[in-house]
């Protein structure tokens, strides 16, 4: 065989394991909660949209005995394809092991298909140990494809805003 093609087979069968490899980590951090999963999406640069929309940060709490909180409340002119942080502030005030879960909602409905979360509350079960105060990081970017969504599209300039919402 030629040595190009032998190099060429063996680099596309090692990254072949590669992928193979990252896939069961990646189960294991999202079932433990102990590690940040690797996504090979995050590495990839993108592109950013040419449509801005505002972002909001909101937060639906129902337990008086825990206070939860963004760090930021809005995002003026995000663009899509480029990558977002935000901290949410947890703080048991009980004397008790309080578990939560956030439940995300992304209003409106059509942009949670455009979403693309690298670290998220979401999925995840949080034990908070009395008077215990911890902070939450969600990662994530929209997809250029929601500037050529006719819903987004055809907003007015003001209606243009994404709200993204934990609920406990």
């Amino acid at each position: 065989m030629h040595l190009a093609l032998k190099l060429f087979v063996r680099l596309g069968l090692a990254i072949l394991l590669l992928l193979i490899a990252i896939q069961p980590y990646n189960w294991y951090c999202q079932i433990t909660n102990k590690c940040q999963q690797f996504l090979l999406s995050y590495y990839i640069p993108r592109e950013a949209g040419n449509d801005p929309f505002d972002i909001t940060f909101e937060v639906t709490n129902y337990h008086k005995d825990i206070i939860f909180y963004p760090s930021i409340t809005e995002v003026k002119e995000a663009l899509a394809g480029k990558k977002y942080e935000i901290f949410y502030h947890v703080e048991n005030l009980t004397k008790k092991v309080i578990y939560l879960s956030p439940k995300l909602i992304i209003e409106p409905a059509y942009a949670e298909r455009y979403l693309i979360r690298y670290q998220c509350l979401c999925s995840r079960r949080y034990k908070l140990n009395p008077k215990e105060r911890i902070d939450l990081r969600m990662e994530f970017e929209f997809k250029k494809e929601i500037e050529n969504d006719e819903t987004f599209s055809s907003s007015q300039e003001q209606n243009k805003t994404i709200k993204i919402r934990f609920k406990i």
